[in-house]
C-alpha cells in the first residue's frame, strides 16, 4: 500500500493524534506499514469498545456501509471522527461504492463531510464529524 500525492504522513493526513483511542476495520494488507509509527499513547481498541476518538472503515460494499455506519456512530465519542475508505474508481478492487454514495450515507446519518482524500493508488477516503463539531 503505497501513498500517493502528499508529503504529509498518512497518520497526519488522517488526523490520528497522541493519546487517542482508535479502531481501524478491514484494513488492506500492509496498511500498518503505510500508517507507520502511531503517535504516543494511541490505543488500538477492539470491536466492542466505545468512546473512540477515531474510526476508519475500509469497505467496498454499499450494503456493508449502510449496515455498519450506525454502529460506528455509536462507538464514537461526540467529538470523534469517522473515515470511510472505499476503492477508487481507478482501482481493480471490485466495488459498488462511489464517493457520492459514501457521502450520502454519512450525511444521511447526521454527520458532516469535512475532508476527501486519496489514501493510495487503490483507496480514497471521506472524513466525517458530528455536525455540531463542524460548527464549533
Amino acid at each position: 500500500m503505497a501513498r500517493i500525492g502528499s508529503k504529509k504522513s498518512l497518520v497526519a493526513k488522517l488526523g490520528i493524534k497522541e493519546g487517542q483511542r482508535i479502531r481501524i476495520i478491514n484494513a488492506p494488507s500492509k496498511y500498518d506499514v503505510a500508517l507507520g509509527r502511531l503517535p504516543k499513547n494511541v490505543v488500538e481498541a477492539g470491536s466492542g469498545d466505545s468512546e473512540l476518538d477515531f474510526i476508519q472503515l475500509f469497505t467496498s460494499s454499499e450494503d456493508e456501509l449502510r449496515r455498519e455506519f450506525p454502529k460506528l456512530m455509536r462507538a464514537l465519542k461526540k467529538e470523534g471522527i469517522i473515515w470511510i475508505s472505499y476503492p477508487r474508481t481507478s482501482s481493480k478492487i471490485d466495488s459498488d461504492l462511489v464517493g457520492v454514495t459514501v457521502r450520502s450515507i454519512g450525511t444521511g446519518h447526521g454527520m458532516a463531510e469535512v475532508k476527501i482524500s486519496s489514501l493510495d493508488e487503490d483507496w480514497a477516503g471521506i472524513k466525517f464529524v458530528n455536525k455540531k463539531k463542524e460548527l464549533d
